[in-house]
């Protein structure tokens, strides 16, 4: 009875290994073929291309848009003072080396003044030292400030404007820069720091 059991035990088992043996190559291909199929789909689905954004759009299905192109502040461009961010200028209202922390543009007072890019005004304020001030923030750390301007603006906090809209006029009304007459002092920041406004602005007139 042992041997008969015994003779039983190992003929199954050569059975078995016979199976493997018969089919080896049937079950390596199967293997091969999850495998390599397993490494397509982590590929794809880490390139973006199984549930990725199509093309031009991000998350949620929107369009990406082109971001505007900065547009010169006022129509016909007569620069003044240019900036001098690390080094003294003469200013001849207050007859005194100092900085200047932006351009000027000159002109007669109601000269149209536009926003350099799109954004959203953050804040309005009327001053003593330099007449009406407008800040539009244009998203990406960017600033910018239109400073000498006339107490009648055309925008409000909140709005949201297009390059080119207008959002204000020259005056003659800033004691600061006084003997300048009618112009507009446009100051730029990014990421809080001061820039040369004409860094972002194209050359000549727009």
């Amino acid at each position: 009875m042992k041997n008969r059991g015994s003779g039983k035990g190992a003929g199954g088992g050569n059975s078995r290994g016979g199976f493997f043996r018969r089919n080896l190559y049937a079950i390596m291909l199967g293997f091969s073929v999850v495998t390599i199929a397993t490494i397509v789909a982590v590929t794809l689905i880490l390139s973006g291309r199984i549930g990725g954004n199509g093309p031009g759009e991000t998350d949620g299905g929107h369009v990406d848009v082109p971001a505007a192109e900065f547009v010169m502040p006022v129509a016909n461009v007569n620069l003044g003072q240019t900036a001098a961010l690390n080094k003294l200028v003469w200013c001849r209202t207050l007859r005194q080396w100092r900085t200047h922390d932006g351009v000027d543009f000159l002109g007669s007072a109601g000269t149209e003044v536009m926003a350099v890019m799109d954004g959203t005004v953050t804040a309005v304020q009327n001053t003593i030292m330099e007449g009406t001030v407008v800040t539009i923030n244009h998203g990406g750390g960017i600033v910018s400030e239109y400073r000498a301007l006339g107490a009648e603006v055309a925008v409000t906090i909140g709005k949201t404007v297009k390059a080119g809209d207008k959002i204000g006029a020259m005056a003659s009304g800033s004691l600061v820069n006084s003997a300048v007459g009618a112009h507009l002092h446009l100051r730029m920041t990014q990421g809080g720091a001061l820039v040369d406004p004409m860094e972002f602005l194209p050359s000549g007139d727009k």
